[in-house]
């Protein structure tokens, strides 16, 4: 009887031990889970982060080329007034 009773206790530990194993197992794998979807998150706003800072490399490099074009035309400009006020000045002097 005494043996009976060790082994209904030891029957007892050893299935609460199981059980508590079996919450650890089931809290590791929902962290597990956690973890998966929040790295999953983390992807997605840094595929969209890259894709913000593309858009506006080609935006700034496009501000780059209008800047550019515009200072172009205006050393252009610019020529073609003193080119302008030289010739005038040339015809009030004739």
């Amino acid at each position: 009887q005494e043996a009976n009773k060790k082994l209904t206790e030891q029957i007892s530990l050893e299935q609460r031990q199981c059980r508590r194993m079996e919450r650890e197992l089931e809290d590791e794998q929902h962290m597990r889970k956690e973890m998966e979807n929040e790295r999953n998150l983390l992807r997605d706003k840094l595929t969209r982060l890259e894709k913000q800072e593309l858009t506006l490399i080609e935006d700034r490099r496009n501000l780059q080329k209008q800047l550019n074009d515009l200072n172009l035309v205006h050393r252009s400009a610019q020529i073609e007034l003193t080119r302008k006020a030289e010739h005038l000045e040339r015809a009030e002097k004739t």
